[in-house]
């Protein structure tokens, strides 16, 4: 049922066309974005946890696009 509702809520909302854009990773310095979320995570979770990390940059690193 939560599905339903996110999925109503996504389709009334209004976005920026800037979020159509795609990004090109090629372009993008991926080792201080990788800095910076490792130490954004550690800080809201706490403390360090690698799993969390790790599962960032793989959906990070996941294609050449991102949307």
């Amino acid at each position: 049922m939560a599905t339903t509702v996110d999925q109503k809520l996504l389709k009334a909302t209004k976005f920026p066309p800037e979020f159509n854009q795609k990004v090109d990773m090629q372009k993008v310095n991926v080792e201080v974005m990788k800095k910076w979320i490792a130490a954004k995570i550690s800080k809201i979770l706490g403390n360090e946890d690698d799993v969390v990390i790790e599962l960032c940059f793989n959906l990070l690193e996941g294609s050449r696009f991102v949307c």
